[in-house]
């Protein structure tokens, strides 16, 4: 929700950062960035569970 939103906005903007360190060659370049782009798949995810009252919960948290 708005709060989600908010907490991956910051991890993007220190993903970022982050990814700036390192040369795009360089494999910690790329983990940072997966790292990013499933934790923006699990937010959507628990969006849509929550927007559906909880049916099918994931497993874990």
């Amino acid at each position: 929700m708005q709060i989600t939103k908010v907490y991956t906005a910051h991890l993007e903007e220190s993903d970022m950062e982050d990814r700036q360190q390192y040369a795009e060659s360089d494999p910690r370049h790329h983990a940072i960035k997966i790292r990013n782009m499933l934790a923006e798949v699990r937010d959507h995810l628990r969006e849509d569970v929550r927007a559906r009252g909880g049916v099918g919960l994931a497993v874990g948290s």
